[in-house]
């Protein structure tokens, strides 16, 4: 083979999609040793399993010049001709001559300061730019968005061939995830790249030294706020937040604590919704779109490496479940002398009537929403512009399986917060009040009050209530004020479910 650039090099196929077999395998490569990389396309290379997408890219190094670069896709099916068995990449980088060799005077199309850059990815959704892998649930509104947890068994090994580097140096490498947010919905087909306005960067591995690319971005060694988030797995730190001069909009990057240590080891999991709803709440945002998870590897020069997934990732994005409140009652004492004692709580919701997506439904023992593994968080909040909030974990150890369905008996029935939840097909019951309940009644009126409860990271359901009218002429006089929220009764699912306050994620 010519050793001049294959922009794209036709799929290697020992065994083609159509009637592959056990042993058989897909390939494809880019490669460029000492000539000029084209400035288009961009992706270079793709390969197609299930519902995912392989990339090659090779955004920052069009139009510029590399004495030993090649960039691979594979998957493999070694054992059963139906179900991929592993995929992944593989890449070699010497070096990359910063001065632009685009013909014709062209100028490269990227940033001077992307010279290196290249991307190797799998993709799950549908792009801004409309590329469509075919998952079913994509895209999602953030503001309707549970979790979006993503399972994955990656083997990563990266290596630094830098000159007078020892060879066991910790490679310059960094293996992310990369969401772009938009405010219109994404679409097979249709190109909504005109409306992106976050770029957001998850790192799972990284290197904290990093090359000159990252004077592209407004990253910092020092975190803007240290364990900002944390996916039910890992803590992050927020790095960045800023006008990004390589995509021209916001542009966010998240780093795992202990990930830039050397040898630290994957994540199998990570959820993405956290991150979303902390940048919800940090800036202020709209309901914005998310269409496609990409999850990839940046590639900078003298590296060598390889990224493995042992089997294909699953990806299991999960809305909140908008529910009637049914009844919602509220007491408190706030009249000297106080007694917190007569604090209390009632919380019904039912779902006989309501269409099946409203449905309350409990989720199955031994799953991702199982309380008795992974616990449960009652979210009680004022949802009118109140700072009145309530945020209970409900612990794993007092949750017990029932016929129905859950049910949750509190550790401290004198001082609470939480005396019992209850969660059975159709139904939903919350009981709670007490000295330890914080949620206070001391404003002259609540206006609308949500509730939330969620159940491990399978699901969680939402409602909001105003305050019943009575009397005449009608009002809400007797039933919204000084220690006292009666709620309306069965009252229809919320349109979308109201934001939280930014202390009660």
């Amino acid at each position: 083979m010519s050793r001049a650039i294959a922009a794209v090099l036709a799929a290697a196929l020992m065994g083609a999609a159509s009637s592959r077999g056990v042993g058989a395998a897909q390939q494809t490569c880019t490669e460029a040793y000492g000539t000029c990389i084209p400035t288009s396309p961009i992706i270079v290379g793709q390969l197609a399993v299930d519902d995912l997408l392989l990339w090659l890219n090779v955004w920052g190094m069009r139009g510029y010049e590399n004495d030993n670069f090649q960039q691979c896709l594979f998957i493999d099916w070694n054992v059963h001709p139906h179900f991929a068995d592993e995929l992944g990449w593989t890449w070699t980088k010497g070096t990359t001559d910063p001065v632009c060799c685009a013909s014709g005077g062209q100028a490269c199309p990227a940033p001077a300061c992307m010279y290196q850059f290249s991307f190797s990815s799998l993709h799950y959704g549908i792009a801004p730019w409309g590329t469509d892998t075919g998952a079913a649930d994509m895209p999602v509104n953030v503001g309707d968005l549970h979790s979006l947890v993503v399972v994955h068994d990656i083997t990563y090994e990266a290596t630094d061939d830098a000159p007078g580097v020892p060879s066991d140096t910790y490679a310059r490498h960094a293996l992310i995830y990369d969401l772009f947010l938009t405010a219109e919905k994404p679409a097979a087909g249709q190109d909504v790249s005109a409306s992106i306005t976050d770029e957001v960067i998850i790192m799972m591995n990284h290197n904290p030294e990093y090359p000159d690319q990252e004077a592209c971005s407004t990253s910092t060694s020092d975190p803007i706020e240290a364990n900002a988030v944390f996916d039910g797995f890992y803590h992050y730190d927020y790095h960045s937040f800023g006008d990004d001069n390589v995509i021209g909009q916001n542009y966010h990057q998240f780093r795992r604590v202990g990930g830039g240590v050397p040898g630290a080891p994957v994540p199998e999991n990570l959820d993405v919704a956290p991150f979303l709803r902390y940048l919800k709440l940090r800036h202020n945002q709209p309901d914005l779109w998310l269409g496609q998870v990409t999850m990839g590897t940046q590639l900078y020069d003298h590296t060598h490496g390889s990224v493995t997934f042992h089997s294909p990732p699953t990806f299991s994005p999960r809305s909140i479940v908008l529910v009637e409140s049914t009844k919602l009652a509220m007491k408190d004492d706030s009249v000297e002398p106080v007694s917190l004692k007569k604090r209390k709580l009632n919380f019904v919701s039912s779902s006989k009537r309501l269409l099946p997506e409203h449905w309350i439904v409990p989720p199955e023992a031994g799953g991702a929403g199982d309380p008795t593994l992974y616990g449960a968080l009652l979210r009680v909040y004022n949802s009118d512009g109140g700072s009145d909030r309530a945020s209970i974990p409900l612990l794993a150890a007092d949750w017990s399986r029932t016929g129905t369905g859950w049910v949750y008996r509190g550790p401290d029935r004198i001082n609470g917060p939480v005396r019992s939840v209850k969660v059975a097909t159709h139904r939903l019951i919350v009981k709670g009040g007490r000295s330890l309940w914080p949620y206070s009644l001391d404003e002259a009126s609540q206006s609308r009050i949500s509730v939330r409860l969620s159940l491990g990271t399978e699901v969680e359901w939402c409602a909001e209530t105003t305050a019943k009218i009575t009397g005449t002429p009608p009002s809400t006089g007797r039933t919204d004020r000084v220690d006292r929220f009666l709620g309306a009764k069965s009252v229809a699912p919320p349109q979308s479910c109201p934001a939280l306050h930014r202390d009660l994620e």
